[in-house]
């Protein structure tokens, strides 16, 4: 059953993940954050991002200064983005995930890019998260570019789906690109 396998590669993924020391984890999201504010470039434009959980990568650097930056809130079953003014005005959300005020401007940009967390990926642009929706629901209709973000170690072969799975345009990992397909949309 594929609920089966899916709950055996999280429990997979998330012992790899914790095998990586807090030091390692920081390193390892410096250079994803260096690789994405790369590729972003310095042109400003709107990248939804995540406020990562204490074992996810850190993407947000420096160099995205000038970036309009949007975080989701749960609202209603699904995700609704909102502009950072600080990260340090970061609130606690209903799911244990960090949320910006909800008084900031909800947002949703013409080619946006998300950056969408997960617990592993494949070189499909297959995607596996925790287990409830929320992603898959708002992937479903954004027309966005949209990059998984993850440690190399997240990498699998295969990540079980589903028909209600999406998947993602792209997966950067602290090595670079692990998948990249473009114009799939």
């Amino acid at each position: 059953m594929i609920s089966d396998e899916k709950q055996r590669l999280r429990m997979e993924v998330r012992r790899r993940v914790r095998e990586l020391s807090p030091g390692e984890r920081r390193e390892r999201s410096t250079r994803i954050a260096e690789h994405l504010a790369r590729e972003l470039g310095p042109a400003p434009g709107v990248v939804l991002g995540f406020a990562p959980m204490p074992l996810e990568p850190d993407w947000h650097s420096p160099a995205m200064n000038g970036w309009t930056i949007g975080l989701p809130r749960v609202v209603d079953g699904g995700l609704e983005f909102h502009r950072v003014l600080r990260w340090d005005a970061l609130v606690a959300g209903a799911l244990g995930n960090r949320e910006p005020v909800v008084e900031t401007d909800s947002i949703l940009g013409e080619g946006a890019v998300a950056l969408v967390p997960g617990l592993a990926f494949d070189a499909n642009g297959g995607r596996l998260g925790r287990g409830g929706g929320y992603y898959d629901r708002f992937l479903a209709g954004f027309r966005g570019r949209t990059v998984g973000v993850c440690f190399a170690c997240q990498i699998v072969d295969a990540v079980p789906r589903e028909p209600h799975d999406v998947l993602v345009d792209a997966v950067l990992t602290e090595d670079g690109w692990a998948f990249r397909q473009p114009d799939r949309r």
